[in-house]
């Protein structure tokens, strides 16, 4: 029995919840304009014009233009590196709190045929950080090439410039 006047009262108050919902005023951002709004907006004179929108055209004229533009180009391709340069391409493949973690990424590299090295820094609060330095390369296409290598490995490399001075 007092299910049956649970299931009642939760019911009722079912209904009375939905009825009071649809007393509710409607929301502002839907507007329906009344009948008497309308026509009394709209004079005489206005209701006789009618304005039809004609499609904007637009040209471009750069599809008739383009075939005949000549673009002149200062350096032969292939020429970007070709010259001396005073730096070395490093890229740092990772970097480890720990020693042992370290020496054991730089040995996967070095069975990959990768340079790799471990170049120990210091952090702000003197903690070490062991970073797997893969290079010096003094070209940029070996450079990517190896890059691209360690992306395969799902490492994120970072390339730096270094000066010849510096030969880490």
């Amino acid at each position: 029995m007092p299910k049956i006047i649970g299931g009642l009262i939760g019911a009722g108050v079912l209904f009375a919840g939905i009825y009071w919902l649809s007393q509710l005023p409607k929301p502002s951002f839907i507007s329906e304009p009344s009948v008497t709004e309308t026509s009394a907006d709209v004079s005489s004179s206005e209701a006789d014009v009618t304005v039809a929108e004609a499609p904007v055209e637009i040209e471009y004229e750069f599809y008739d233009s383009l075939p005949n533009e000549e673009v002149v180009v200062d350096a032969e391709p292939g020429q970007r590196n070709a010259g001396p340069q005073d730096f070395f391409y490093n890229l740092q493949a990772a970097s480890f709190r720990r020693s042992e973690d370290a020496e054991r990424a730089r040995v996967e590299l070095l069975l990959a045929g990768l340079n790799a090295s471990i170049r120990t820094v210091n952090d702000a609060e003197g903690n070490p950080w062991h970073r797997i330095m893969v290079g010096p390369f003094e070209q940029y296409g070996p450079m990517d090439e190896a890059r691209r290598q360690l992306i395969e490995r799902g490492m994120t490399p970072l390339v730096f410039k270094r000066p010849k001075e510096d030969s880490q």
